[in-house]
């Protein structure tokens, strides 16, 4: 369900990075790749939490470097959208241990190649689809 409790058949996105180039192109895989819905982008922490709380999204696409690494901000941008799944971009593919553990439900790096990150994307949608009953 999205902000306004209807039913949708795509996931709701938020994307999150500081740079602006990263966050187009993760709009066009997204969109066009996988035919989510991009609510809004975010360049900052502070601004996707308040995105978070306004959009309620399914998904976020969260860049590592915008968290300091701590569960509890994970733990906060899912209370504000319960069902709230996390994908953590990271630079290196080395850092994907740390966000797993921090609480992201999945993780890819800027480098792999587009196959990779599309296999991370699909995989949450459809966990989301199996928690909240919306179609996958």
């Amino acid at each position: 369900m999205g902000a306004n409790g209807e039913q949708h058949s795509c996931t709701l996105t938020v994307l999150a990075d500081s740079q602006s180039a990263v966050r187009d192109a993760l709009r066009v895989l997204v969109t066009q790749g996988l035919g989510m819905q991009v609510v809004d982008e975010a360049g900052t922490l502070q601004t996707l939490q308040r995105l978070v709380r306004t959009h309620r999204p399914d998904l976020a696409i969260v860049d590592w470097d915008l968290l300091s690494r701590s569960t509890g901000e994970l733990a906060d941008l899912r209370a504000c959208s319960p069902g709230l799944r996390i994908v953590v971009v990271g630079l290196r593919p080395e850092m994907r241990p740390a966000a797993l553990a921090a609480g992201a439900d999945g993780f890819f790096s800027k480098v792999d190649a587009p196959e990779v990150v599309v296999g991370v994307l699909q995989a949450c949608p459809r966990a989301i689809g199996e928690t909240t009953g919306a179609p996958s």
